[in-house]
């Protein structure tokens, strides 16, 4: 059983690159590839989905897309549990690992494909292993995605003050893995083949198991992340593979008939609200209303990214159509704008980081409350650039792509002022008997979002235009973007603005907590 306060004990010069323990840069690795699969497969998921099985805008955004996202990060709250319980860090990983690429192989089976090799596949059977896929690729990611990242603090001792830059770094990777996969598998997948945009994020994830479970990393990781009770968990993992296994026609199901993913997660919600009321009544007043702050953000973080994760559904959509992609006469594919958010990641999360060091040295920087309505008022101001852009700079119904670019720079600074002190915040806040079921409530929080912003995106269905049928003038699929984001955009302004005024009554309940 490994010490996970030992950290890099024992770690020689030799053992470091540029200051960290190399099994970082492993972590790194692992992570970028992983994100490079996924990002590059969800850039071009609901362009697939329109263009090639002609799904209505509504379905594939409000229903599919929806429920793929949430069911994601659901999956990642049990993917965590199993890992911590019974099988370990490791073991989860490189499962995972292996079960995402197999769903990304699914997907490889489309008529295009099969029918270029002589096989032949009618679009009953076609949408059968798109689903599959999905479903396959939801639960590998439940095992990978949060139990990668957990590894990483245990890298370091306890106290280190390497450990944040050593997330830092981490964070880097994933962005990274995103911007290439979005900018690679989205090119390939709507200039060349979809399948080979599917197949090409199928193979940054075999990279990404490979480069966790090699040789090196096994050396280099220390121990860290081996199961706590190696016995357990070698009884366990069959059943475990079994138990995940059975559970991918489910997931199948819960794809095709999205709403009943809205109304478990809507009973789910109320039960962990609940919940943690209970809980704050029965605490002392300090932590009472320590809960009472986190429970406040907790449910204004659903908000932000319902809106900010149009991202890979309506506002690709825009892009698709509404949006001037013509750069020096070479035009940008569809599935590119939305990278703009890994770019400007990569390039400001350094900027910001400095910049609350440096506010908290003068004794200036925000409070974890007002972090959070800075955030807010970014993503409305986001939504309102590309409001104005479309209403009085367009052209025969077409944006100048400035205005997108705007867009998500404005998201960005709204993400880095809320994203980075959300789990922060949680192993500050909740009490410390509570902190992993208040991670959970963290998570499912935004697994909501990920359903509510594709019922925002299917508000936007009619600029879609009949199935099968020709799509709307540009003109008109404008102005139906344009008031959905308007409205957006005073919605979040309201948000905004409430959580503003109920910040001196937040900072005063966080009880010094910064």
């Amino acid at each position: 059983m490994t010490n996970s306060n030992q950290g890099a004990a024992g770690q020689a010069a030799g053992q470091e690159w540029f200051g960290h323990p190399k099994g970082l840069f492993y972590l790194f690795f692992a992570e970028m590839w992983e994100r490079f699969c996924f990002y590059g497969m969800r850039n071009i998921l609901v362009l697939y989905m329109t263009y090639h099985f002609l799904f209505s805008d509504e379905y594939a955004q409000g229903g599919v897309y929806a429920a793929y996202m949430s069911l994601v990060y659901c999956m990642a709250i049990l993917g965590g549990y199993m890992a911590d319980k019974f099988l370990g860090y490791r073991r989860s990983i490189i499962f995972g690992g292996i079960v995402m690429a197999a769903g990304m192989i699914m997907l490889l089976f489309n008529r295009e494909l099969l029918g270029y090799v002589g096989i032949p596949i009618n679009e009953t059977m076609e949408q059968f292993f798109f689903f599959a896929g999905m479903a396959t690729i939801i639960i590998g990611n439940g095992y990978f995605k949060p139990n990668i990242s957990a590894i990483v603090g245990r890298l370091y001792k306890t106290g280190d003050r390497r450990r944040d830059a050593g997330f830092t770094i981490f964070y880097m990777g994933i962005n990274v893995g995103a911007f290439g996969g979005g900018l690679i598998c989205g090119y390939l997948g709507q200039q060349i083949s979809w399948p080979l945009g599917f197949g090409v994020a199928a193979l940054g994830m075999i990279l990404g198991v490979v480069v966790f479970g090699s040789p090196g990393a096994t050396r280099h990781l220390h121990g860290h992340g081996d199961a706590p009770d190696p016995a357990l968990a070698k009884r366990s993992f069959p059943w475990i593979v079994v138990g995940s296994l059975l559970g991918i026609p489910i997931i199948y199901y819960f794809l095709q008939h999205g709403e009943i993913v809205g109304w478990l997660l809507g009973a789910t919600a109320l039960v962990v609200l609940g919940t943690f009321i209970w809980v704050a009544i029965r605490e002392d007043k300090v932590q009472r209303e320590q809960i009472y702050v986190l429970l406040v953000l907790v449910l204004f973080n659903p908000i932000f990214w319902a809106f900010f994760e149009q991202a890979g559904s309506s506002l690709t959509l825009y892009a698709d159509r509404n949006l001037n992609r013509s750069i020096f006469g070479w035009e940008m594919p569809s599935s590119w704008p939305q990278n703009f958010n890994a770019l400007f990641i990569i390039t400001l999360a350094p900027v910001f980081a400095w910049l609350w060091v440096w506010l908290a040295k003068k004794s200036k920087e925000p409070s974890i409350p007002m972090k959070f309505s800075m955030g807010m008022w970014q993503l409305g101001l986001g939504f309102l650039a590309l409001v104005i852009g479309g209403k009085y700079f367009a052209k025969d119904g077409i944006t100048p792509l400035g205005f997108m670019v705007l867009l998500y720079l404005l998201l960005t600074w709204g993400e880095l002022c809320l994203s980075p002190v959300g789990l922060s915040m949680i192993t500050k806040l909740a009490p410390q008997r509570l902190t992993g079921m208040a991670m959970g409530a963290w998570f499912l929080s935004i697994s909501g979002a990920q359903y509510l912003a594709g019922q925002i995106a299917a508000l936007t269905g009619a600029a879609g235009g009949e199935v099968g049928g020709e799509g709307v003038p540009a003109t008109e699929s404008l102005e139906i973007y344009t008031g959905v984001y308007q409205n957006s955009a005073l919605f979040i302004f309201g948000a905004a603005l409430l959580l503003l005024l109920l910040v001196p009554l937040l900072k005063k309940w966080t009880h010094g907590v910064q």
